[in-house]
């Protein structure tokens, strides 16, 4: 099993949901959730989830719970 912690920066309230690496390794996530009782952080979750190939239940949130800038345990 390989671990990966990666780093995300989180966009709330988007137009639309998606995932895209960025040059420099990092994650932007877009999601249409609302930042409140930690709905956006569990779409990122599932959207991380979808674009790794893995269920949500390996994704795991590190850090930034109620920031944009977030860290993200890949179990895989």
């Amino acid at each position: 099993m390989t671990n990966r912690i990666i780093s995300v920066k989180v966009s709330a309230h988007a137009r639309r949901r998606a995932v895209s690496e960025m040059p420099d390794g990092t994650f932007r996530v877009w999601t249409t959730a609302a930042p409140e009782k930690g709905r956006a952080n569990e779409d990122v979750r599932e959207l991380l989830g979808e674009h790794f190939h893995l269920p949500k239940s390996q994704i795991e949130l590190l850090a930034g719970a109620t920031g944009n800038n977030k860290k993200f345990l890949i179990m895989s």
